[in-house]
């Protein structure tokens, strides 16, 4: 590793580039270890929702919650059940008609319609890409509730797309029911963790999910002022911490 990081630092200084990398595991002692003494500044920019598995979960998702939050997710499943929730679980190609429903779950400010555009989405389905698959929330008359665009690569189970009929929240509560079912299913397929990407974060940290910081890091080389990449290193962590203070906690 070390020896490719002084070629790629070598390549930057001939262009007069400073180097970027972004997007790493916070866990990743030893990377950032090389970085840091390669002369690397690092700083927190995002944050992933990461859940390791115990054999538990392949029965029960709750087991290691604290007792307040234990009960209460498990009251919701409860009255899931009750009425009549059930999971299935597609192949992507099947869920096209639902595309509109994965759409659903996407932010979007002022109206925009252009993240995830659904001819994008189609196609993306329509691949049936291995490792990928769909997991609904179906109420008794077989409408759809909840879908859940999911993959697993490597020993590691993505939570990656999802959206919900928010008229059918209640009686069903059919994010909650795909939460649990995907833990499950992840545990039941010998994996090691579920990862749930960043925002939002509050129904990720009630299922147990940590904040695990996804790291920057910048050599600044060629820069005037290497200052000023550690002034806007802090800033944007303290950005992201300002925005999201239950990660902080």
């Amino acid at each position: 590793m070390i020896e490719a990081l002084e070629v790629h630092l070598g390549l930057c200084r001939d262009s007069g580039a400073m180097s970027f990398l972004f997007g790493i595991d916070g866990r990743d002692r030893l990377l950032l270890g090389d970085l840091a003494g390669a002369g690397y500044r690092l700083g927190r920019l995002q944050t992933n929702m990461v859940l390791r598995l115990a054999p538990h979960h392949a029965v029960d998702p709750t087991a290691s919650l604290k007792r307040k939050e234990r009960a209460e997710r498990r009251r919701i499943m409860r009255r899931a059940s009750e009425t009549g929730l059930t999971l299935q679980i597609i192949k992507p190609s099947q869920a096209l008609p639902l595309a509109e429903l994965v759409r659903s779950g996407v932010p979007r400010l002022d109206g925009q319609n252009d993240i995830l555009p659904l001819a994008f989405l189609r196609g993306l389905l329509k691949a049936d890409l291995p490792g990928m698959e769909v997991l609904l929330a179906a109420t008794p008359n077989d409408t759809v509730a909840a879908i859940a665009l999911n993959f697993i690569w490597r020993d590691t189970y993505y939570l990656w797309l999802g959206g919900n009929r928010k008229d059918l929240a209640k009686p069903f509560y059919p994010s909650d029911f795909l939460y649990q079912h995907a833990i499950m299913r992840a545990a039941n397929l010998g994996l090691q963790e579920v990862q749930a990407g960043r925002s939002p974060y509050a129904i990720k940290l009630a299922y147990g999910f940590g904040a695990i910081p996804i790291i920057c890091a910048i050599h600044p080389l060629t820069a005037t002022n290497p200052t000023t990449v550690d002034a806007w290193l802090v800033s944007q962590t303290a950005r992201h911490l300002a925005t999201y203070p239950e990660i902080s906690v």
